[in-house]
This record gives structure tokens, C-alpha cells and sequence, in this order.
């Protein structure tokens, strides 16, 4: 069964055609790395996946509702059950690593109210910070998040969306930000925690040698184009470098031109 199911999306800013025709399936289970350049409309993607921007032709199912033409209040039902892990951490950063762990329940209740630290329910509390234990942060319950690293402030991401009990996780550019230290250990936990929990995983990266390393399936992308759509043993290192070989970067915003880009020496 597809968990997710895109069926040729098309998305423009302006005449920038960003998506052109993305079409592809993720079954329940399934952990699937989105490769490409920088600009080559994975965010854009993302977006659209989460409802976050609207494309203006085909469908984009996740659990069985178009996200792609929807209403309101089903798309609020459908985010109950996708974590959003993104580049910028998206934490609030003058309260507690607990504070934003706990808000990770929002989705689950219809108050605002019944989440906040001194309200919620010790059942709530408890696995707040049993969230924070499985990515190795529990000392740091007390510190503002600002106060944390980025790779904390990622683990402290992760924690959050554990907290949500989604069954997908969308994760966009979750490495980008970091040093190659710390983005190998954000990596190993959200692979770790995906394949534990037995969530479905959408990851953008740009990163070829992340990409092949995590991931039970590459969705390559170029220029707004599906590439490549295979389970990551039936693809080779040559054919993802293609990915970034002559590429047209589409800066993915209304007023961004395409501009080619040089070709990899």
C-alpha cells in the first residue's frame, strides 16, 4: 500500500516552472531519500507535500486524502500524522528543550492549552521526556533550545516529532545546516528512529554520500524533473552524480529566475 502517492504535480511561480510533472509512490515503511541540487525544487516539493503550497495541476495523496485539493480541516487532520523535521530546527528558541518537545502533542489536541508545560497531563509530561531520552538530551530538559548546538537543536527536532506519534515523517534539508560530525549523528538517530517506530520517510538531501548510505530508495530530481526512482542498490554513484551535472537551478521562490548552472568538473 502507497502511504504517499504524487501523480504528476506541476508547480509554477510566475513562468518558472518549478515541478514538472513529479509522479512517484512510497509504501508504509518505506524510507525514501529525495536527491538533487540545491534548487531543484525538493523544497518546493515538500511544501506541496505538506500542504504548506498548492500545486496547480495533479494530486498528491497521503494516507489516502489529496493534500493537493483539500479543505481546512482535513488538512489539519492529515498533519496529525506527519512530522515536519526541517533545515532551520524551527524550535522556539527562549523556551525550554521540554517546552518544544511537548509541543510536539499540538497535533494531537484541540486546545492549545492542554500541551502547555504546566497543564499537560503527567502521561504527557512522562513521554516528553522519554522523547528526549531516545535522542540522548534528557540532561539538557531545562536549557533554553538557543542555548543548544545545532546538532542539539536538530536531536531536539527529532524529540519533538516523536512526541507528535506520527506514522510519516517529511524531513527537508535536516543536515544541511550542520558540520559533517554532527550531521552524521542527526542521520544515524532519524534513520534509527524512523526504522524503530516503523514510520514512513520522505528526506530531502543534497548530500550524495548521505543519500547512499540511508535510505531504502532514491527519487532523484533535476530541474523539476523525476530522474531516477529506485530502490538505492539498483542505482550506481554515476548515475546520482548525473543529478547534479548540468543542472538548471530553480530558485524556488515567485521572483527567481533559471540560471544554468556549470557543469561538475
Amino acid at each position: 500500500m502507497s502511504v504517499i502517492h504524487a501523480d504528476n504535480v506541476h508547480k509554477r511561480f510566475g513562468k518558472v516552472h518549478v515541478l514538472r510533472g513529479i509522479a512517484f509512490r512510497i509504501p508504509e515503511r518505506e524510507g525514501a531519500i529525495l536527491l538533487g541540487a540545491n534548487g531543484c525544487g525538493k523544497s518546493t516539493l515538500m511544501r506541496c507535500m505538506n500542504g504548506l503550497a498548492r500545486p496547480e495541476q495533479g494530486s498528491i495523496h497521503v494516507h489516502g486524502s489529496n493534500v493537493a485539493n483539500c479543505s481546512q480541516r482535513k488538512l489539519r487532520e492529515v498533519r496529525r500524522g506527519v512530522g515536519m523535521v526541517f533545515q532551520n530546527f524551527n524550535l522556539v528558541g527562549n523556551l525550554s528543550v521540554f517546552q518544544n518537545v511537548l509541543y510536539g502533542g499540538l497535533a494531537r489536541h484541540r486546545s492549545f492549552f492542554a500541551i502547555t508545560a504546566p497543564l499537560a497531563s503527567r502521561e504527557e509530561r512522562a513521554y516528553a521526556m522519554h522523547c528526549l531520552e531516545r535522542v540522548q538530551l534528557a540532561r539538557c530538559a531545562d536549557q533554553r533550545a538557543d542555548q543548544l548546538s545545532g546538532g542539539q537543536q536538530q536531536r531536539v527536532a527529532i524529540a519533538r516529532v516523536l512526541m507528535q506519534r506520527p506514522s510519516v515523517v517529511l524531513a527537508d534539508e535536516p543536515v544541511a545546516s550542520l558540520d559533517p560530525k554532527a550531521a552524521r549523528e542527526v542521520m544515524n538517530l532519524l534513520w534509527g528512529v524512523v526504522r524503530e517506530e516503523g514510520m514512513t520517510l520522505l528526506c530531502t538531501l543534497h548530500q550524495l554520500d548521505f543519500a547512499m548510505e540511508y535510505g531504502d530508495r532514491v527519487i532523484g530530481m533535476k530541474a523539476g524533473h523525476v530522474q531516477v526512482d529506485r530502490p538505492m542498490g539498483q542505482t550506481s554513484r554515476d548515475e546520482l552524480q548525473s543529478l547534479y551535472e548540468g543542472n538548471v537551478r530553480v530558485d524556488e521562490t515567485p521572483s527567481d529566475a533559471v540560471t544554468p548552472l556549470r557543469r561538475a568538473s
